[in-house]
């Protein structure tokens, strides 16, 4: 089953994440985005963040005329947050180039287990709505770190008071609108 979507549809996606994603980043302290959760397997903002920007730019380059740029550790929180708002633009420059094909919302077909052997790519919208899910799990751990350092996110986005609610809600009408 393929789904058709649209450059607006999709630039809406991008839109409805980072405004998730920068409300989940404001605020922050420095020695808060390098805390880590004692006695867990869990990672600090810092690291999540690279981990999604750098998850991003595997997917993207895979697309004609992706150029997203790897972050090492190396690079600074204030970098990271930066290259959040750069990959935005990336992708909906991205979404403005896409052929109908890359519209279809269309699962890339893998040969066996083994994730290397790729049949066909996913498309851009696939591509995308990956991504998206995987910011959400990723920026919900973001918001239980700053939970338990006392420093919640800000309480309302657009005027929501439940703003993940909010955000998911936003997502679930977009992956299902005509």
């Amino acid at each position: 089953m393929v789904r058709k979507t649209t450059k607006k549809e999709l630039t809406e996606v991008v839109k409805t994440i980072r405004l998730y994603g920068n409300r989940m980043l404001e605020g922050l302290k420095e020695n808060e985005v390098k805390w880590v959760p004692e006695n867990t397997k869990g990672r600090s903002i810092e690291s999540y963040l690279r981990h999604l920007l750098n998850s991003e730019a595997y997917w993207y380059n895979m697309v004609k005329g992706g150029s997203f740029e790897y972050y090492s550790k190396k690079i600074s929180f204030d970098d990271l947050v930066n290259g959040f708002t750069k990959h935005k633009s990336k992708i909906v420059e991205l979404i403005d180039n896409a052929d109908d094909e890359d519209l279809n919302l269309r699962i890339p077909e893998w040969e066996g287990e083994n994730f290397q052997n790729l049949r066909r790519r996913g498309t851009l919208a696939w591509k995308i709505y990956r991504t998206s899910m995987h910011a959400v799990h990723h920026f919900g751990q973001i918001a239980y770190i700053r939970f338990s350092l006392e420093n919640p996110p800000a309480d309302k986005i657009d005027g929501h008071s439940d703003s993940w609610g909010y955000i998911m809600d936003q997502l679930v009408f977009l992956a299902h609108s005509d």
